[in-house]
């Protein structure tokens, strides 16, 4: 069982999924509760970053809440949040990636531990998976500087921390849902056992 607290971020609009993606059924739960069933086989503590809105459903869900404040939608919110809260540097994910597994994490932790960088996230040679990864405090100082900003993009972070990257061969395990049809892809995958 990986020490390393994993939080997940769950504070974003949806707006490609036109409703929450949390809350969307999957494997005979929501998402965001297939989700914390399994990454609690795999991590000792497991945190949800959410909004406000959906709290009180959150809350029967039996995990630690970090609650955003701000009226911004962006995964560097949730990230600033997780950072200023957690004394240990969390493992983030976000909450549409259904098909990840202990292995994924476990060779980004053996990477993180191997090297001296400040953020260690999943690459494959699709696509940069920043929202998959190890954060430490350190980056906090050029995070807030980037919300001041405005400017809310992921990679605009990464080129000017101190990161690094694990490589997979397959997205397949790194699938978002982001639109309906990624969704009912996802379910014929989990019905499948895939």
């Amino acid at each position: 069982m990986i020490t390393r607290p994993c939080v997940i971020l769950c504070g974003g609009k949806s707006s490609r999924m036109g409703e929450n993606k949390a809350l969307l059924s999957f494997g005979g739960r929501t998402l965001l509760g297939f989700l914390i069933k399994k990454y609690q086989m795999i991590f000792e503590k497991v945190y949800l970053c959410c909004k406000q809105e959906h709290v009180k459903f959150y809350e029967r869900l039996g995990v630690s809440l970090l609650i955003e404040k701000s009226p911004i939608f962006s995964p560097m919110i949730g990230l600033q949040m997780a950072l200023q809260n957690l004394s240990q540097n969390p493992f983030i994910v976000s909450v549409d990636c259904p098909f990840l597994q202990e292995e994924h994490f476990l060779q980004i932790q053996k990477k993180f531990l191997e090297c001296n960088s400040d953020i260690v996230y999943a690459k494959t040679l699709e696509k940069s998976h920043f929202l998959i990864g190890i954060y430490t405090n350190k980056v906090l100082p050029i995070l807030r500087e980037k919300i001041q900003k405005e400017d809310y993009k992921m990679s605009s972070l990464i080129q000017v921390c101190c990161a690094d990257y694990v490589l997979f061969d397959s997205e397949e395990s790194f699938s978002n849902l982001n639109t309906k049809e990624d969704y009912v892809l996802a379910l014929e995958r989990i019905k499948n056992g895939i």
